[in-house]
């Protein structure tokens, strides 16, 4: 009965989905995958409206073709959380935590695009802003060099172009305001340059890459140069994880720098930490960690350059030959 409610919806535009399941520990979202009201109501009800709840579905994200979102989130026993995400709210968003039996009151009012009402039974709030919006909603292990990684080496820089900037500057004013400026700036450069030189060579071997990677999926999704190929992790002959050392007076810190991956073909792909996080990557590996090697050195320099010519033979440095 509570099905034939919703039949009205089954003709109507489609919508788009993911999910996540329980028995994805990191807590993937599977593709975008496109579905009309029906089939997904159909979805929910084969895995929320059962004697065996929650039947392995933690979390579905439903998203409307102006790109407003709704989570629906398994919380406890038969208690929900609800989150409404509109395309154009900003650092706001609606949330209420209650039973299943709001559950269809809160589909049917997002598939049929009444948004207001929904937003009247909803509380309106900016807690958690940047969690809601950032882990909870979009996280799908998609890994990139980011524009803001890019600024941070940027400003850096320009600050020590500043120094030498400030004490060029300075002759003209005071030649003892010049040796500090230019002392300051001598000091930082050869502080930095190193770091620098090194942050470098890696942007430029992985500045065309994103990589997709998790525990729960036995593929490593690779873009080379807007170019996707999934990568059978069975493929991988070695995987070594290379160690730097931070000394600091009486005792030394090894920092995980990078990822080397080596395939069977030949084909090598580094992860290095300005593309993703070092700290939980032999997590990632969890039935590979047979092949999982550290390798401590004092040296942060790339040992073996990112090739990926068996798995994208057309791909180049400059760009891709279509």
């Amino acid at each position: 009965m509570i099905f034939k409610r919703f039949v009205q919806f089954w003709c109507m535009a489609t919508f788009q989905f993911k999910i996540k399941s329980y028995d994805n520990e990191e807590g993937e979202y599977n593709d975008w995958q496109e579905a009309e009201p029906g089939t997904i109501i159909q979805f929910v009800l084969s895995h929320w409206f059962n004697d065996l709840l929650p039947n392995n579905l933690d979390i579905i994200i439903i998203k409307n073709e102006k790109g407003d979102r709704l989570v629906i989130d398994h919380e406890n026993k038969d208690v929900f959380r609800f989150f409404l995400l509109p395309s154009e709210g900003g650092m706001s968003y609606y949330y209420k935590m209650t039973d299943i039996r709001f559950m269809f009151f809160t589909l049917e009012h997002f598939f049929s695009g009444h948004l207001d009402t929904l937003k009247e039974n909803l509380n309106k709030t900016i807690d958690d802003f940047r969690w809601v919006k950032g882990d909870f909603v979009a996280k799908n292990f998609r890994f990139a060099i980011t524009r803001w990684r890019i600024f941070v080496q940027v400003w850096e820089i320009s600050i020590l172009i500043f120094w030498w900037l400030a004490s060029c500057l300075a002759l003209f004013f005071s030649l003892e305001g010049a040796a500090v400026a230019f002392g300051i700036a001598i000091i930082g450069t050869a502080i930095k340059f190193r770091n620098y030189r090194n942050r470098l060579r890696w942007y430029y071997d992985q500045q065309h890459l994103q990589v997709q990677l998790s525990k729960g999926d036995r593929f490593i999704h690779v873009w080379l140069h807007g170019q996707k190929k999934s990568i059978a992790k069975v493929d991988i002959v070695s995987i070594e994880q290379h160690f730097y050392s931070d000394s600091d007076q009486d005792y030394i810190t090894w920092i995980p720098l990078y990822t080397q991956i080596d395939f069977q073909n030949g084909d090598t792909l580094n992860i290095h930490r300005m593309l993703m996080p070092q700290r939980n990557m032999k997590m990632k590996f969890h039935q590979e960690a047979h092949l999982f090697q550290e390798q401590q050195s004092n040296k942060r320099g790339i040992q073996k350059k990112t090739t990926l010519n068996g798995y994208f033979p057309e791909a180049s440095r400059k760009r891709y030959v279509k």
